[in-house]
């Protein structure tokens, strides 16, 4: 303090100055020399009055302490005027006030003064060199967010660690932080997830419930045709055919996620959510737009959607994003103690299989342009909210979980080619991971196998698989022990091709115009207002109708 409000060693201050220092302990706020001049020299005569009386001083020494003039010093000033908290330190005071009025019943304006000037010591998990990248990078987001119609969407970033929740790094916005006690929108704006909430909803929930496994197949069309309008919309606005599981999270298929859906149920998916710590609105999100598309009514955090993807992360378990330890006070008592605390959400057996179905998004999905995956093995999910008004992406390594969200304050279309929030996502892991001595990557735990499915089935593959017209359709995937595919592909189906026109022979076709081939045995409801891509590949497409 001494040298705080006065520049000085103890053994240099004047009396009044010594009076001064004392009279702050009482209420650091309300008799801050600086803030608050008046009370202090009200408090500090007070002080000097029963030093006098207690013949700790005598009248002379007394007079002149009393009429000296308080100067503070000039670093008391600019600090004040500078002292600009980063987005962490912020958010640390910020949990610590709310921790304290909770346990002390005293207002959060009470607590934030106490942490600010009542000596507390709050032992902080932040990572210096994941915030300053961070803020770096956010202090020149120029250079990674293009322009959108003559201005710059907002963005914001947290870092979790994948083990704990902790909080080791956290930007609120974009540019370089020129104030205190501005909105944070890593903490305090809550927008609609999009397909970032699918993993959570309906993915991980099938898994974990055994109502669906890696290659379960379903088919890419719309479920409703309303005026000429489908719903739900893909992107792109295609639909493919028959997929599974596997290839719908790569490419964020969004018809099958609601097609999954309406098998997990919905008050599964709900239930799953609370699990998770995502907020549902129980009068108005009971609905396949929401949970399937991601579409929450009142929107959930990116640091509570961040938080989530440790669950993925960390074997199924989650534990509560912590900013700190525990704080003490100037004596060193412990007076908030801030366990982490951790639920079992998933087996680490769907844990793992929603990694795997994650990491296929980056290496061959709709974030496939992260290339940081060269450095470590990284899993995630892009999401996309209605009209392109937020762009998300949450992805993680084994040690890190980072959700990034970029938008307009007030939610306006943007036209981006490429997500920002991945481009964002890749500058940071790129940073962390580049000079790692080795790759790090998933560890599969036990319970789990591989082996070999057909695309079109989710299957065995057969002999008949090979004969596709397309090629190869064998993909390995990755199986709880218990839910594996254990019949051989039944949708494939030998058929014999006139190769005049591509059509099923008939029995006078000549046999030097015939082609053996595999089609699909399925039957689809066909509709003329759009096309699957497939349809040319099942058996009653090939039918001549002549």
């Amino acid at each position: 303090a001494s040298k705080i409000y006065f520049n000085k060693n103890p053994s240099d201050l004047s009396l009044c100055e010594c009076a001064s220092l004392a009279a702050i302990v009482q209420n650091p706020l309300k008799y801050d020399p600086f803030k608050n001049p008046e009370n202090n020299k009200q408090r500090r005569l007070v002080v000097l009055k029963e030093m006098l009386n207690q013949n700790m001083i005598n009248e002379s020494e007394y007079k002149q302490a009393s009429n000296e003039a308080l100067v503070v010093s000039e670093n008391v000033i600019e600090n004040s005027r500078t002292g600009i908290y980063s987005w962490y330190t912020e958010t640390l005071i910020d949990d610590v006030s709310t921790d304290l009025s909770k346990k002390y019943s005293i207002d959060k304006k009470t607590a934030r003064q106490l942490i600010l000037k009542g000596g507390m010591n709050i032992y902080s998990l932040v990572d210096p060199t994941l915030q300053s990248y961070a803020e770096s990078i956010y202090e020149n987001y120029m250079s990674y967010l293009k322009n959108e119609n003559g201005k710059f969407p907002q963005s914001a970033c947290v870092i979790l660690d994948a083990k704990t929740s902790d909080v080791l790094a956290i930007v609120g916005g974009t540019g370089k932080k020129d104030s205190n006690l501005i909105f944070n929108r890593a903490t305090k704006a809550k927008r609609p997830p999009g397909s970032v909430l699918k993993p959570l909803s309906v993915y991980s929930v099938g898994i974990e419930e055994n109502v669906f496994n890696y290659s379960t197949v379903y088919d890419d069309t719309p479920l409703t045709l309303e005026n000429n309008v489908f719903w739900p919309k893909n992107s792109p606005d295609r639909y493919r055919g028959l997929m599974p599981i596997s290839f719908a999270v790569e490419r964020s298929v969004n018809t099958v996620a609601v097609k999954a859906l309406r098998d997990v149920g919905i008050n599964k998916s709900i239930e799953y959510l609370n699990r998770f710590g995502i907020s549902v609105n129980k009068d108005k999100d009971k609905n396949e737009s929401s949970l399937a598309l991601g579409q929450l009514t009142d929107g959930e955090s990116l640091l509570n959607i961040t938080n989530a993807y440790c669950t993925f992360a960390n074997n199924g378990s989650l534990g509560k994003p912590r900013t700190y330890l525990y704080v003490t006070d100037n004596y060193g008592n412990v007076i908030l103690s801030n366990e982490s605390g951790k639920t079992d959400v998933l087996s680490p057996q769907s844990a793992y299989i929603t990694t795997r179905l994650l990491k296929n998004v980056v290496e061959n999905g709709t974030a496939s342009y992260i290339d940081a995956d060269k450095f470590v093995d990284i899993a995630g999910k892009t999401g996309t909210s209605s009209d392109n008004k937020d762009k998300w992406f949450v992805g993680y390594s084994p040690e890190y979980v980072c959700g990034v969200w970029t938008g307009y304050d007030a939610p306006t279309q943007m036209n981006y080619s490429i997500n920002p929030s991945c481009v964002i996502f890749n500058e940071l892991f790129s940073r962390i991971y580049k000079e790692a001595a080795k790759k790090s990557t998933f560890s599969m735990p036990y319970g789990i196998e591989e082996q070999e499915f057909c695309f079109d089935s989710g299957e065995i593959p057969s002999y008949e698989c090979d004969m596709d017209l397309r090629g190869d359709r064998r993909e390995i995937g990755v199986y709880k022990s218990d839910n594996i595919p254990k019949n051989k592909c039944s949708r494939h189906k030998i058929v014999e091709l006139n190769i005049a026109d591509g059509m099923l022979a008939y029995k006078f076709t000549p046999f030097w115009k015939k082609q053996r081939a595999a089609l699909l045995d399925y039957e689809r409801e066909e509709n003329d207002s759009y096309s699957v891509q497939d349809s040319d590949f099942l058996i009653k497409s090939r039918k001549n109708i002549n």
